[in-house]
C-alpha cells in the first residue's frame, strides 16, 4: 500500500468513526489529509515533523470546527488517535505524545475562539459588553485617552410593535450598528451593542472628537434616530466606570431634552 493509499483510506476509517459516534455524528466530519499524513508518519516511524507542524495542522482543524466545542474536538482527535493505533506497526508511546500535541493545540483554539463568541453581540456581530470590559482593561492598561459614548436608538419598541414585528427591528439594529460601525471604526475607534437599543463607541482623544462624528451621523439621511452622551477618560475621572456613568447621564439629559423639542436638536419619537 502506497503512503498515499494509506492516507486515503485512514482518513476514510477516522470520518466513518466520526459518523458512528452519538456526538460527532451530529456535526460535519473533520478533512484534513496533512494532519492524517503527519499523525501516521509519526506514530509509524522515528522520523517525523517537529511538533510545530502538528500544531499548525491541529489548529487548522479546530479552527474549522471550534464551534462544535472543546469537547468535542478532543473526540475527534481521540476518533483519529484509535485509527492511527490500530495499524500494524504503530507506536503506541508516540502516538501517545503526537494525541498530546494536537489536543492542545486544537483545544487552545477552541478556547480563543469560544472567547471571541462570548464577546461578540450575536444579532449584530458587533462586540458586546463583554467585549467592551475587556477592552477598557487594556484601554487603561495602556493609559490611551479615549473618549466613551453612551448611545440610544430612538423608536425600537414602536418599530417592534408594529406590522414587521421584531424581525422588522432586528434588521433596524442590524443596519444602525453597520452605519455606526463605518463612522467610528475609520477614526480606529470601536463599536459595542449591550442588548435592545443601548449601544457604545470609543474613539481615541488623537483621532478627533467623538462627540463631533455622532453629531454628523445623526445628520445623515437614512441614518436612525439616537440621542447619545460623550465623556472623556482619564480627562474627566479616572475610574472608566464613572466616565461611562458620566456618558449615559449626558445621553439621557439628551434623549429628554429632545422630546422637549429642545432648539437645534431633532425631535426624538415618542417610545
Amino acid at each position: 500500500m502506497t503512503e498515499m493509499e494509506l492516507v486515503a483510506r485512514l482518513l476514510a476509517d477516522w470520518q466513518a468513526a466520526c459518523r458512528a459516534d452519538e456526538v460527532l455524528g451530529t456535526l460535519p466530519v473533520p478533512d484534513s489529509e496533512a494532519l492524517v499524513r503527519e499523525v501516521a508518519d509519526r506514530s509509524l516511524t522515528t522520523g517525523g515533523s517537529p511538533d510545530v507542524v502538528l500544531r499548525g495542522l491541529a489548529s487548522g482543524l479546530a479552527a474549522g470546527d471550534w464551534h462544535a466545542s472543546g469537547e468535542v474536538l478532543q473526540l475527534q482527535v481521540g476518533a483519529l488517535m484509535e485509527v492511527i493505533a490500530g495499524l500494524d506497526g504503530a507506536d503506541h508511546r508516540r502516538a501517545a505524545h503526537v494525541h498530546t500535541v494536537i489536543s492542545a493545540a486544537a483545544a487552545g483554539v477552541a478556547v480563543e475562539a469560544w472567547r471571541d463568541r462570548a464577546e461578540q453581540d450575536e444579532l449584530t456581530g458587533l462586540r458586546n459588553r463583554a467585549g467592551w470590559e475587556q477592552d477598557a482593561r487594556a484601554v487603561t492598561a495602556q493609559r490611551l485617552p479615549i473618549d466613551y459614548a453612551s448611545i440610544d436608538l430612538d423608536g425600537l419598541k414602536a418599530i417592534n410593535d408594529g406590522p414587521g414585528g421584531h424581525a422588522a427591528g432586528d434588521q433596524l439594529l442590524r443596519d444602525f450598528g453597520r452605519r455606526l460601525e463605518i463612522a467610528v471604526r475609520g477614526t480606529g475607534g470601536s463599536v459595542y451593542r449591550y442588548g435592545g437599543d443601548e449601544f457604545s463607541a470609543t474613539m481615541p482623544v488623537s483621532a478627533g472628537d467623538l462627540s463631533a462624528v455622532l453629531d454628523q451621523l445623526v445628520a445623515t439621511p437614512g441614518v436612525a434616530a439616537f440621542s447619545h452622551g460623550v465623556a472623556r477618560w482619564p480627562s474627566e475621572d479616572l475610574d472608566v466606570h464613572t466616565v461611562v456613568t458620566k456618558a449615559d447621564q449626558r445621553m439621557y439629559e439628551r434623549k429628554r431634552a429632545r422630546k422637549a423639542g429642545a432648539a437645534g436638536l431633532p425631535k426624538a419619537p415618542a417610545e
